[in-house]
């Protein structure tokens, strides 16, 4: 397994309710060379929201490095490549590779749960949507292509900026092509509700979402619920605090008043709390981050199980890198499928950071066009001409490998740690 780490500077600093994002977004490549094909994966603690930062993970890693190496030995060896595997399957080898691990190391767990999907889609020549879908126990002849083409729609992501400042960014955005925006609020409720008014005035038909990052109250929050529920929110996303949510939110259903929908984010960063709330509450959306949450499979049957209450499972990135954003974008899809919409999802991310490692095919083409993130190569074809010996390159590029120039990335020796 070779290691690299990568860093990409914010364009700029971003603000949200808990404070600045810092200045820089670092994270490692997992590179495992298989004996038909090389996976990669993405391991990259949020500093201010994972539970451990990056050193931690690879001191974790380099703990274990032989015995997963043989796991992941044992898996090629035995893996019934003839046959299409079921979801438990994959979850119960996934297992085995995570299961080495400290929980406590989620972004650990889902870089190399990303490596063994990766695996597995060009195993089966699966791009990773359609390997998700199959492995979901969907028909891909139920791939109807007229309206479940390869693209995710994505919501703008807005941090905490002064009104004219912020009017000028939904501008931007409603020209980008975007359908729906995210927006970082602090606790000053009328300024909120201000900003929300004027977007309201230039983008009537715009979807809006609002994260409050745990920063408000239901007491100071309801006697402004009236003015945001008549503003036709999607959602308020995680307005209190994770340890007072649930019981807050029971509280302002309580009041008996007009309100917006709620979404868990903070409060679902673990398995176990997604289910407390999923069983115990009517909370209709989940913005699952995956880089704190860990292994795909378990992502996936919270996505499937989140549809059986009829709850939708809404896939964010973590400011994550280009690798990890591809597979977000891939569970991103999967939702809308299984959900049967066409919702927007946490993708918007990218553009936030200067990212120098990327393939020359993915920096030459926008990963989001018409506020959608496209995970069909066929968009590859569009953009240059079929006689362009990079177009040819590009009309291939499908698996996550193929996204990064890891001699861009500098090499980890676990021997220096």
């Amino acid at each position: 397994m070779n290691l690299y780490r990568y860093t990409s500077p914010y364009h700029t600093l971003f603000h949200q309710a808990k404070g600045s994002m810092g200045r820089v977004r670092s994270g490692c490549i997992l590179e495992w060379k298989g004996q038909s094909c090389r996976a990669v994966g993405e391991c990259a603690p949020l500093e201010g929201f994972s539970r451990e930062n990056l050193l931690d993970g690879l001191y974790e890693y380099k703990k274990n490095e032989s015995k997963l190496l043989n796991i992941l030995e044992k898996i090629q060896n035995q893996f019934p490549q003839n046959n299409f595997p079921t979801l438990d399957e994959i979850n119960h080898w996934e297992k085995e590779l995570t299961g080495l691990f400290n929980p406590n190391y989620p972004s650990l767990s889902f870089g190399l749960s990303t490596v063994l999907y990766d695996w597995l889609s060009q195993v089966y020549q699966l791009p990773l949507h359609k390997l998700f879908m199959k492995l979901g126990d969907y028909d891909l002849t139920q791939i109807n292509y007229a309206t479940h083409e390869a693209t995710v729609p994505v919501n703008a992501l807005l941090p905490i900026l002064e009104i004219d400042e912020c009017i000028s960014k939904i501008e931007e955005v409603v020209k980008e092509g975007y359908t729906a925006i995210k927006l970082k609020v602090s606790s000053n409720h009328e300024d909120t509700l201000n900003v929300l008014t004027h977007i309201k005035s230039i983008a009537p038909k715009m979807r809006l979402r609002l994260d409050a990052n745990e920063q408000w109250s239901s007491d100071t929050f309801l006697p402004w619920a009236q003015q945001y529920a008549n503003l036709d929110l999607e959602y308020i996303e995680q307005p209190f605090p994770e340890d007072t949510f649930e019981a807050e939110v029971k509280s302002c259903h309580q009041a008996e008043i007009p309100l917006p929908d709620f979404a868990a984010d903070e409060s679902c960063a673990h398995v176990s709390d997604f289910y407390h709330l999923l069983n115990t509450t009517t909370i209709p959306y989940y913005v699952l981050k995956p880089t704190l949450i860990g292994g795909i499979s378990d992502i996936m049957q919270m996505i499937l199980d989140a549809n059986t209450k009829g709850a939708t499972c809404i896939l964010s990135s973590s400011f994550d890198g280009i690798v990890s954003r591809r597979v977000i974008a891939s569970l991103a899809w999967f939702s809308n499928f299984v959900t049967k919409n066409r919702l927007a999802h946490g993708l918007d991310t990218g553009k936030w950071l200067v990212e120098n490692y990327g393939s020359p095919e993915f920096l030459l083409i926008p990963e989001i066009q018409k506020g959608a993130y496209s995970l069909d190569h066929i968009i590859f074809e569009e953009a240059l001409p079929e006689e362009s010996m990079l177009g040819n390159k590009l009309k291939q590029q499908q698996f996550l490998y193929e996204l990064i120039s890891v001699h861009h990335l500098e090499p980890i020796h676990m021997n220096s740690l």
